[in-house]
């Protein structure tokens, strides 16, 4: 059975997504930077927040560094393209969904607050999340197109 904030963060992409295909074309460059500057501090916010909640800054490390390698020696953003079901000449598409991917899906927002609400009910923290991946969708989908909405799948 699905989390209610998973549904929550799932409705927010495909909304975003949608407006941001639809009418993102009217929203100024500018306003854009400001909106993704905005998301992104409040990211490393959180993240630094959560990094100094952590009782093994080691294991966070390590972590980083198996995924990095893991990723760089399963070459994972060409297989994530071709499951998308694009080829790689189609550059936006597949780097819509690959951003939307890592961002909205394999971020580690999305684990600990998935894990958190499942675990005990805490939905804080992928609420948070929904509300910053609806913004950040609206914006990806308008540069980047349709990859972004086909994320929310993923």
């Amino acid at each position: 059975m699905l989390n209610i904030s998973v549904i929550v963060n799932t409705v927010a992409v495909i909304v975003g997504s949608m407006l941001g295909l639809l009418g993102g074309k009217f929203v100024k460059e500018r306003y854009r930077k400001v909106f993704f500057n905005v998301i992104g501090l409040l990211t490393m916010g959180l993240g630094i927040s959560m990094f100094l909640d952590t009782n093994s800054v080691l294991v966070v490390l390590g972590s980083l560094i198996v995924g990095g390698a893991i990723g760089e020696a399963f070459d994972l953003e060409e297989k994530i393209g071709r499951l998308a079901g694009k080829k790689s000449d189609d550059a936006n598409f597949v780097k819509g969904f690959i951003t939307a991917s890592v961002l909205f899906v394999a971020g580690p927002m999305t684990v600990i607050g998935s894990l958190k609400a499942g675990l005990s009910g805490e939905n804080e923290l992928i609420y948070i999340k929904s509300l910053m991946d609806g913004i950040s969708s609206v914006m990806l989908s308008a540069t980047l197109g349709k990859g972004v909405l086909l994320s929310a799948a993923a």
